[in-house]
């Protein structure tokens, strides 16, 4: 909600339009670290198969994508499940991306009118 009132308000103060969305991806598994230039980058093969999930077939513009690795060790908590519960339009796909492993998720598409509390 946040991210849409200061985009509305950039948009209203700069007259222009910003074809703007959030897509987050969450993912498990191993990966390393290491600083270059103060900021710390991560690698691995997780983080490859993370970038790729951006690249995935849901329509919806603004999203949550969660990989089965992270619903595992989540060990699929309640407030995963009253999430996914409460989300119109929530799905379970699969993606397969070249020489990668296939990858199955559960993605949330935004809702503005969901509204939970912790």
């Amino acid at each position: 909600q946040a991210f849409d009132e200061r985009k509305d308000e950039l948009q209203k103060k700069y007259k222009i339009h910003l074809d703007l969305d959030i897509k987050a991806v969450a993912h498990y598994g191993d990966m390393s670290g290491y600083f270059l230039g103060g900021f710390r980058k991560l690698y691995g093969e997780v983080v490859v198969e993370a970038h790729r999930l951006l690249k995935n077939s849901i329509q919806e513009h603004s999203y949550l994508l969660m990989t089965n690795e992270i619903m595992d060790a989540a060990h699929s908590n309640s407030y995963t499940e009253i999430l996914i519960d409460a989300s119109a339009g929530s799905g379970k796909l699969s993606e397969s991306n070249g020489d990668l492993r296939t990858i199955d998720y559960t993605y949330i598409p935004y809702d503005k009118t969901l509204t939970l509390s912790a």
